[in-house]
């Protein structure tokens, strides 16, 4: 039986600059064979507005050679919020370019949209079931647009092919700053912050998710449940939480976040690629 999973905490999370968390989405238990259920629901009124006409770009871009526009991430969850939820898409066209697709949504210039291009044997390939975007995408994405992907995909369950971040926690953690340093855009800048938050979290909880059988991708959860088994780490564990969902582009604050959690990252990703 599919359950959604429970974790107390012991207290609320700090507070940060008079800021405080929202305990938006859910952790999911897996089954005794590790299946998780499918979550993936369509766009809520609001996003489906946004999304019209930057799947009409899509269509005029690829024409005959697209064959589905798939939504993954907060928004097929039902958990985004406004303001802060990037947008996440996926293009299954019969000829990849492998050049960025450009999107932009008229009106919402801060709204970080991505759209990676994949052949639909990318996704429903022999191997498939063992890599992390069909997984993902069958765990909690929809079909937007033609051949329902989702539908063929095979069922989520939960393995090593979850792990999205972890493995390669050292290889992001030296490499966030340069970037960082390199940008001007205070705007970029933030973005930065949220992509390396959002990871930090993301990979503390991918160290405990298969031993306590239960998956999510929202930073609360994944949050809650990485500090019941780092407890030492709670502090910093929430911290990098709360700079997930409001960034900030001060180096010295983001610096100061990732120093706190780098070395219990790094020791956890070598565990993880010796069990590889």
């Amino acid at each position: 039986m599919i359950r959604t999973a429970n974790f107390d905490r012991k207290g609320p999370p700090p507070i940060t600059s008079q800021r405080l968390l929202k305990p938006i989405g859910r952790a999911y238990s897996a089954g005794d064979d590790y299946s998780l259920p499918r979550i993936g629901a369509p766009p809520d009124v609001i996003w489906s507005t946004r999304l019209a006409p930057l799947l009409s770009q899509i269509q005029q871009r690829f024409k005959a050679d697209l064959v589905s526009v798939l939504l993954r991430g907060s928004v097929a969850r039902g958990t985004a919020v406004d303001g802060v939820s990037d947008l996440d898409l996926v293009v299954v066209v019969c000829n990849p370019n492998q050049r960025d697709l450009k999107l932009a949504l008229p009106g919402s210039p801060k709204l970080k949209i991505e759209a990676p291009q994949v052949n639909p044997d990318g996704l429903l390939g022999p191997d498939a079931h063992k890599r992390w975007l069909p997984f993902n995408l069958s765990f909690s994405g929809w079909t937007l647009y033609g051949r329902d992907i989702i539908a063929e995909l095979p069922p989520p369950s939960l393995g090593r092919h979850a792990i999205a971040h972890l493995p390669r926690a050292d290889r992001w953690l030296s490499s966030w700053e340069k970037e960082f340093l390199e940008c001007s855009n205070e705007a970029h800048q933030k973005m930065i912050c949220a992509w390396l938050m959002k990871r930090i979290v993301r990979s503390l909880f991918e160290a405990v998710m298969i031993k306590r059988r239960v998956y999510t991708r929202d930073i609360y959860p994944c949050a809650e449940i990485a500090c019941s088994d780092y407890q030492e780490y709670a502090e910093h564990i929430w911290r990098a939480a709360e700079l997930a969902v409001f960034p900030t582009a001060q180096l010295s604050e983001i610096k100061t976040a990732t120093h706190d959690l780098a070395p219990l990252l790094r020791s956890l990703a070598a565990e993880q690629n010796r069990l590889a």
